[in-house]
C-alpha cells in the first residue's frame, strides 16, 4: 500500500488570520483554506509504501532538533504563479522565513541520506490562504498592504500529513510530530 504525504508546520489560525479567511471567503472567486487546513509545507513527499513511514518519521525527528521551537510570523501576501493568472493566495513568514528555510533543508538532507525521494522544487516558505475557483480567470484580489501582518504562532513541531485527494477537495490527516525532544 502507498500513501501521499508531505511534512509540514501546522499554523494555528490567530485572529489576523481568521479575519483574512473570512475576508478571502466574500471575495469573488476564491476559496479559502479552511482553518484546520492551515498549514506550511516543508517538503512534498508524494506518494509513498507505507513501509518507509517509520524511516521518514526518524528522518523528521533528526532533522528538527535544535532548530524548534521558535516564534513565526505571518506578514505580507501575495499570489502563485507571480506572473499570469493566479490559483493560490499565500501568506509569507516576515522575519521568520530563514527558520522554515532551515528545516525544510534540513528535512531534505535526512531524506537523501536515507535515499526517500521528494518534490525537489525550490522550497519558498508559505502559507496557502485561498485557492481560485476552477474556470475563474480573473479573481477579485482584497487589497492589502505588503507587509501586513497576520500575526505569529509557536513553532515546536513538524508534522507527517496523509493527504487524501477527493473531489470535495484533499483530506489531510495527521500521522505524528516530532519535536526533537526524546
Amino acid at each position: 500500500m502507498t500513501a501521499r504525504l508531505f511534512v509540514s508546520v501546522p499554523v494555528p489560525p490567530g485572529e489576523e488570520l481568521r479575519a483574512l479567511l473570512e475576508t478571502l471567503g466574500s471575495a469573488m472567486g476564491l476559496r479559502p483554506v479552511r482553518e484546520d487546513m492551515l498549514h506550511l509545507t516543508l517538503c512534498f513527499i508524494g506518494d509513498i509504501d507505507e513501509s518507509m513511514i517509520g524511516t521518514v518519521r526518524a528522518c523528521m525527528r533528526d532533522a528538527v532538533r535544535g532548530l524548534v521551537p521558535f516564534t513565526a510570523e505571518l506578514e505580507g501576501i501575495g499570489a502563485f504563479p507571480e506572473k499570469g493568472d493566479p490559483r493560490v493566495i499565500w501568506v509569507g513568514t516576515g522575519g521568520s522565513g530563514s527558520r522554515f528555510t532551515a528545516l525544510s533543508a534540513a528535512v531534505r538532507r535526512e531524506f537523501d541520506a536515507a535515499g526517500i525521494r521528494y518534490d525537489r522544487k525550490p522550497f519558498r516558505p508559505h502559507v496557502t490562504v485561498a485557492r481560485v475557483r476552477d474556470g475563474v480567470r480573473r479573481p477579485e484580489l482584497p487589497g492589502f498592504p505588503s507587509g501586513r501582518r497576520f500575526g505569529t504562532f509557536a513553532c515546536d513541531g513538524i508534522s507527517l500529513v496523509g493527504s487524501e485527494l477527493t473531489p470535495s477537495g484533499a483530506k489531510h490527516t495527521t500521522l505524528c510530530t516530532e519535536t526533537g525532544e526524546g
